[in-house]
C-alpha cells in the first residue's frame, strides 16, 4: 500500500465480503485447471479442521497440495486470490485465522462455483 486510497481496494476483503477478485491475480494464479479442484477439496479440509490456528490452516492447506502432487506454491497462491481477491496480501496463514473458519471456507466455495461458470 502506497497512497491511502490504495488501502480501501487492498483491505477490503478484511472487512466485507463484497470485493471484486482481481482479474490479473486471477488469470496468473487459477490457470492451472487443478485449481477449481484444489480449491474444493481445501474448503472441505479447512471446514473440518477443529482448533482454527496458523499451524492447523498451514498443515490442512500443504497437506491438500501434497495429496494431489501439486507444489503447495500453486494452492497457496490460488487460495490468497479467493479468499481475499488479490495476489499480495499479508501472510495467507494468519490471514486465514483474522477472516475466520466459516469466512474463508464460503469464499473457496464461492471461487470455485465463479470458476465454474467462467
Amino acid at each position: 500500500i502506497r497512497l491511502l486510497p490504495d488501502f480501501s481496494t487492498w483491505a477490503r476483503a478484511f472487512f466485507s465480503d463484497d470485493f471484486t477478485r482481481d482479474a490479473t491475480a486471477k488469470e496468473k494464479f487459477w490457470k492451472d485447471p487443478k485449481v477449481p479442484e484444489l480449491l474444493a477439496k481445501l474448503a472441505e479440509a479447512l471446514a473440518n479442521l477443529k482448533a482454527w490456528n496458523h499451524d492447523a490452516c498451514d498443515h490442512a492447506t500443504r497437506g491438500v497440495a501434497e495429496a494431489a502432487d501439486v507444489k503447495a506454491a500453486l494452492l497457496i497462491n490460488a487460495t490468497r486470490v479467493a479468499i481475499v481477491g488479490q495476489a499480495v496480501a499479508p501472510p495467507l496463514f494468519d490471514t486465514m485465522v483474522a477472516l475466520g473458519q466459516q469466512h474463508v471456507v464460503r469464499r473457496l466455495h464461492e471461487a470455485v462455483s465463479g470458476a465454474a461458470k467462467a
